[in-house]
């Protein structure tokens, strides 16, 4: 779990199909402006310690694969290795959350009680504390200006538009997305000095697949099954496929680039209206932490914001 100094400077952002989750750039990477090459050379720097398939911790799921890392390890790397090398200026750093998906999937199927907890929302609050318990780190490292994102529509993804019973519900979804304001309101009140912020990705992405062709999306309804064909690109017509920024998803859970460019500019529109002042230069740096993939240091920000 450890690295170098060495190993996170030469760490370089590669472009490409095949290097993301998204088919191209993801919404951090469209945000900060940050899309390929070391993270240092950015305008806005990223520095991304998320990994794929995390949880936030074991308390309550076991890791995917053996070689995954928790949301708290996340933070763990950061403060331990991280840190002392990047050395950002913590003013101008906007820390950026997006964590749940494996955890609300994972324990879909819980049979309640568990461990004692026998709500949807008790059991979603226990788990939303550790996310919050682990920021304490961050916290007290010296950073203030917190974005989190709550769960997107995943009971609109593929398998549940084939059966529309899976779980997660939409109602199991809504409550995890309400622990995560009101987890988010006690942290700023804990920290009144830090700006706290929420963005709803799920009503925002909901809406681009209400309004998909506005966003330049023709497909909601498939993924190309071919789309880590090496050629996808070019030759996508030969796998009976559209080319992949048409699609909204770009596999059974996760969604393109066009996605993610339609996410980021709302993002940024958000993150421009509650900003009460400009960063400029190279010492911009961003922080993300959780399954999605990056942190960013940008806009200063004013007061928490909590969707309703």
């Amino acid at each position: 779990m450890s690295f170098t100094p060495e190993q996170l400077l030469g760490d370089r952002i590669v472009p490409g199909q095949n290097t993301s989750s998204a088919g191209g750039p993801n919404w951090v990477q469209e945000l900060t402006g940050c899309k390929k090459g070391r993270p240092r050379d950015c305008d806005k720097q990223l520095w991304g310690f998320a990994y794929a398939g995390a949880d936030i911790s074991t308390t309550f799921v076991p890791l995917h694969w053996n070689h995954t890392i928790s949301y708290e390890d996340q933070i763990y790397q950061w403060d331990t290795y991280g840190k002392p090398v990047i050395g950002a200026d913590s003013t101008k750093t906007l820390v950026a959350s997006w964590i749940g998906i494996n955890d609300i999937n994972d324990m879909a199927n819980f049979e309640l009680p568990f461990n004692g907890l026998g709500t949807w929302q008790e059991l979603y609050t226990a788990v939303v504390a550790e996310q919050f318990a682990a920021l304490e780190a961050v916290y007290i490292a010296g950073h203030r200006h917190f974005l989190f994102m709550n769960l997107p529509p995943l009971d609109k993804n593929l398998a549940s538009q084939v059966n529309p019973a899976r779980l997660p519900s939409t109602q199991m979804i809504k409550t995890y997305n309400d622990v995560v304001n009101q987890t988010a309101m006690g942290f700023s009140e804990k920290h009144p000095d830090s700006t706290v912020l929420v963005f709803d990705a799920y009503s925002w992405l909901t809406q681009v697949l209400d309004e998909a062709a506005s966003f330049g999306i023709t497909n909601t309804t498939s993924f190309c099954p071919s789309y880590k064909a090496w050629d996808m690109d070019t030759n996508y017509a030969a796998y009976g496929c559209q080319p992949i920024g048409e699609y909204f998803w770009y596999d059974s859970g996760h969604i393109t680039y066009t996605a993610h460019k339609a996410l980021a500019e709302k993002v940024e529109e958000f993150l421009l209206r509650k900003s009460v002042g400009r960063c400029g230069g190279k010492t911009s740096t961003a922080r993300v932490l959780g399954n999605s993939m990056d942190q960013w240091e940008s806009h200063l920000i004013r007061k928490q914001d909590l969707p309703t």
